[in-house]
């Protein structure tokens, strides 16, 4: 029993109760970055604790970094890791209407013309509606990760075409 102001004597010492404060990592989905509209080039890093898992690759013991974004275009729209920046094992999934909302795509050694290497970059493609939040994950294959001082990733955001026909070409690459 529980006797705050000690004032009853106990029965049984051992039914006592003991409060122990443990200290749970945070979550990448607490601060994600913000990515405007138009989408973008980033550059990040994922240090830290796992704390979500993509479906390819073998994400689940690498941290990751996580960036919100809303597109003012429907259409679709392509993320990407493939910079010469980008120097661990990457993989990368989206996810709709929050950070833990339902996976939409995810990529793990997708292929990119200047990647470091074959296996390194990731690029997954994705049809957006104009208004809604996404959440893109940029994570590490089987407990890679990257660290600040090493320029770690570069993530590229390409929103959806405004010319109409959802094909980039001309000035709009």
């Amino acid at each position: 029993t529980v006797d705050p102001l000690n004032k009853f004597p106990e029965l049984r010492e051992d039914n006592n109760v003991s409060v122990t404060t443990v200290t749970l990592p945070t979550s990448a989905c607490a601060t994600p970055t913000p990515i405007p509209p138009g989408g973008g080039t980033f550059s990040g890093a994922t240090t830290g604790v796992n704390t979500l898992i993509g479906s390819c690759g073998a994400s689940g013991a690498s941290p990751e970094k996580v960036y919100s974004w809303t597109p003012t275009a429907s259409g679709v729209a392509t993320f990407r890791t493939c910079s010469g920046n980008t120097n661990f094992d990457t993989a990368v999934y989206v996810r709709k209407t929050s950070c833990t909302g339902q996976q939409q795509v995810c990529n793990d050694d997708g292929l990119c013309a200047n990647a470091v290497d074959a296996t390194s970059a990731s690029t997954a493609t994705l049809n957006v509606t104009a208004g809604t939040s996404y959440f893109i994950v940029v994570d590490g294959w089987a407990g890679a990760q990257g660290q600040t001082s090493q320029g770690a990733f570069q993530l590229s955001v390409f929103a959806p075409s405004t010319c109409g026909n959802n094909v980039r070409e001309g000035i709009e690459e």
